[in-house]
């Protein structure tokens, strides 16, 4: 039942995603015929419109006489940026990741080093405390 589940919904996700640009196709062009078809429907109403709209711009124009002046200045800011990178040099002669100002032993790798400080024979790090 599991297995069906999830293969119908795999099926609906595919068939949504391939279906999503033609459904937008569709509603693109749809909008497109109904602008075309109300820029028709203005153009016929257009030259009543157009005798009603010169009266109101001479109206218009006969009540505003005011002139606004605007100033703007440019002001330029310079702004200097530096970058400085120091690169410092750490080495690790003996090559066990610690650096050699860290390690107590530079020369030697402390993987190497053993530690028995009960002198039973077996490495500290192996014993069980």
């Amino acid at each position: 039942m599991k297995f069906l589940v999830k293969t119908i919904s795999t099926v609906i996700i595919v068939f949504s995603l391939m279906m999503t640009p033609a459904i937008m196709w569709s509603f693109s062009s749809y909008d497109v015929d109904a602008r075309e078809n109300e820029d028709v429907e203005d153009e016929e109403g257009k030259d009543e419109d157009e005798d009603e709209d010169e009266d109101e711009d001479e109206e218009r124009s006969e009540e505003s006489s005011e002139t606004e002046t605007v100033v703007t200045e440019k002001i330029t800011i310079s702004e200097t940026v530096s970058k400085e990178i120091i690169t410092t040099t750490r080495k690790d002669t003996d090559g066990d990741g610690i650096f050699d100002e860290e390690d107590e032993h530079p020369q030697v790798n402390d993987h190497f080093i053993v530690r028995d400080d009960d002198h039973n024979g077996i490495v500290d790090t192996y014993e069980k405390k």
